[in-house]
């Protein structure tokens, strides 16, 4: 199993295998973006491996981290799985700190200091309130993290930009 997520996690291309220039990350990543529909099977493959060593935070941390290009691409992905994923892997999101994780990013992402486009903006606080919404026990006992959101939200309903006013008030 330990070849296979090697196999899986590798960024670099390969001189002696012609048909296999990423690893099987870069791969569904590619086929997410263009298909939609495969997104749960692409969660559910890599539970996968993240249920033989506990990968979890290796892999939706750090790994998915890397095969993407941006902090908001990442963000975006993760938005797009963290339906799927929060189903099969609740507990091992919150006991790896991948939520507060979370949180920190979209709450920096999400901030109105002009280096941000409006849209990033949006991509960023839409995460933050799915993930409000699917963990909201967990979020509710942490002050700092309830604080930050209701912050970001404050901050975003007063904003010139309408799309992010109703982003934050929806």
């Amino acid at each position: 199993m330990q070849q296979s997520l090697f196999w899986f996690l590798r960024t670099d291309s390969t001189k002696d295998k012609k048909f296999e220039p990423l690893g099987g990350l870069n791969l569904c990543l590619y086929a997410i973006k263009n298909h939609n529909d495969l997104t749960k099977l692409f969660v559910d493959l890599v539970d996968g491996f993240c249920s033989v060593n506990d990968q979890v935070a290796l892999i939706y941390k750090d790994e998915l981290q890397n095969h993407t290009l941006t902090l908001i691409e990442y963000i975006s992905v993760i938005s797009d799985l963290l339906p799927f994923l929060s189903t099969i892997r609740k507990e091992a999101l919150v006991e790896t700190g991948l939520i507060s994780f979370w949180i920190d990013i979209c709450a920096r992402e999400g901030e109105n200091d002009r280096n941000h486009s409006d849209e990033d903006r949006i991509i960023a606080l839409t995460l933050l309130s799915e993930l409000w919404l699917i963990f909201t026990e967990y979020i509710d006992q942490h002050y700092a993290m309830v604080e930050t959101i209701v912050f970001m939200f404050k901050r975003a309903v007063r904003d010139q930009c309408r799309q992010l006013r109703m982003v934050s008030i929806a």
